[in-house]
C-alpha cells in the first residue's frame, strides 16, 4: 500500500514537470517569435475607404481621394502633378459654367443665387491680374504681410499702413505688405471705384488686385491666387502672414516669435488659430450656410482665416489645385501620409498637422 502510494507520488511529479516544461518552451517560443516580428505590420488590408456621402462635395473629395489617396493602400506613391485630376475640376480658362452641377445636386434650383453662382463657376481660377505691386519684394523680405481686403476698404488700408502693415525695417528685419483685391461688380451693387483703386495703387504700390467677383465665396480663390502670384514675384520671402484688414496685428511680436527657431526648422511651419470639430451652418439666411446636398460630416481641423503665419517655403508647396469655398479652406487633412502638397476644397492634404498656436495681438 505505501509502496504504491510512492509510485503514484512519482509518476504525479514527473508528469507536473512535463507540463512545466512544456509551457517554460511554449512561453520561450512565443518570446522569441514577438522579438522577430517587433515592428512589423499585421499583414491584413491598410486601407479602408470610407462609404460616400451623397453631398455633392463628399463625392468630389472621394473623387480626388482615388486619385491621391488610394494608390497609398497598395505601396506606391502619391503622384507628384495633378494630371489625374478631372479636367472639369480645374478648368483655367475660358471660365465658364459648368452646367453639369444643375444635374448633380438634386436641389439646385433651390439652392441661393450665390450657392448657385459659386457652384457653377468653381472651376475656375485663372484671373487676370489687372493691378500688379512689381516692387514689393524687389528685396527680399523676412516677413510678408498678405491682407485681404475689398475696393472700398480704403480707411482700413490706410489704418494698416500706418500701424502694423507699415513696410520698412523692424527690429532688424525687412517688412513687405501687400493688400489683396478682387472687382467690385455692379451686381453686387457696389459702385465702380476701379479708378481710385487705380490711384491708391499708383500712390503706394502695395495693391494687388485681380479681374474677378469679389465676394465672401470666393475667398479662397484670393488665396490660389496670391499664391501663384507668390512664387513667381515674392518667393524669397522668409515667412508670410496671411490676414484680414479688420484685425490688428502685433508686428514686433509676431518677430520675436519667428526668431526663436532658425529658417532651416521651419520648412513645414504653418501656426493659427486651430478651429477643430466643427460642422456645417444649416440655417440658410447665416453668412456660413452650407446646404446638406453640397456637404455633409464635420470639417477638419483648420486655422481661423482671420490670420495664420507659414513659411515661404510652404507657400511655394502650396501652388495646387483647388476649388474656392469660405469654410475650413485652411483645414488640414486628417492623414499625414502624403508629402505632395495639394489643396481641395475643404483639405489642404499635405504632411503637416497644425498644432500649435500664436498670439500676434494684444
Amino acid at each position: 500500500m505505501n509502496s504504491n502510494w510512492k509510485t503514484t507520488k512519482v509518476l504525479g511529479l514527473l508528469m507536473l514537470a512535463n507540463v512545466l516544461i512544456y509551457v517554460a518552451v511554449e512561453v520561450s517560443r512565443s518570446y522569441g517569435q514577438s522579438r522577430d516580428n517587433r515592428g512589423k505590420l499585421t499583414p491584413k488590408k491598410f486601407w479602408k475607404k470610407p462609404e460616400v456621402s451623397p453631398a455633392y462635395w463628399n463625392r468630389v473629395q472621394n473623387r480626388l481621394d482615388d486619385i491621391y489617396y488610394l494608390p497609398l493602400a497598395n505601396g506606391s506613391e502619391a503622384p507628384q502633378d495633378f494630371r489625374g485630376i478631372p479636367r472639369w475640376l480645374n478648368r483655367t480658362s475660358p471660365c465658364k459654367p459648368d452646367s453639369r452641377v444643375k444635374t448633380e445636386i438634386e436641389d439646385f434650383k433651390s439652392l441661393p443665387q450665390r450657392f448657385q453662382d459659386f457652384l457653377l463657376y468653381m472651376g475656375c481660377r485663372s484671373y487676370p491680374l489687372i493691378t500688379d505691386a512689381p516692387n514689393v519684394c524687389s528685396e527680399p523680405p523676412y516677413l510678408l504681410l498678405a491682407v485681404k481686403s475689398i475696393a472700398a476698404h480704403f480707411d482700413r488700408r490706410q489704418a494698416i499702413r500706418e500701424s502694423w502693415g507699415r513696410a520698412g525695417i523692424l527690429d532688424g528685419r525687412r517688412i513687405a505688405t501687400v493688400f489683396l483685391l478682387g472687382s467690385m461688380v455692379a451686381t453686387d451693387h457696389f459702385p465702380n471705384l476701379s479708378d481710385m483703386v487705380k490711384h491708391e495703387a499708383a500712390l503706394y504700390g502695395d495693391v494687388l488686385q485681380w479681374d474677378y467677383r469679389d465676394s465672401f465665396f470666393n475667398l479662397t480663390l484670393k488665396e490660389v491666387l496670391f499664391l501663384e502670384w507668390f512664387g513667381t514675384h515674392c518667393g524669397s520671402a522668409k515667412y508670410v502672414f496671411k490676414g484680414d484688414d479688420d484685425v490688428f496685428v502685433n508686428t514686433r511680436h509676431m518677430l520675436a516669435y519667428l526668431g526663436n527657431f532658425s529658417v532651416s526648422k521651419t520648412q513645414d511651419l504653418f501656426v493659427g488659430d486651430v478651429i477643430s470639430n466643427a460642422g456645417p451652418h444649416r440655417t440658410r439666411h447665416l453668412k456660413y450656410y452650407i446646404p446638406e446636398s453640397v456637404f455633409r460630416g464635420v470639417y477638419p481641423p483648420y486655422a481661423g482665416g482671420g490670420g495664420y503665419l507659414y513659411s515661404g517655403n510652404l507657400g511655394l508647396r502650396l501652388r495646387c489645385y483647388i476649388a474656392p469655398t469660405t469654410q475650413a479652406k485652411g483645414g488640414m487633412r486628417r492623414n499625414k501620409i502624403i508629402k505632395t502638397l495639394f489643396l481641395t476644397v475643404l483639405n489642404i492634404s499635405c504632411g503637416i498637422e497644425i498644432t500649435r498656436k500664436i498670439k500676434c495681438s494684444k
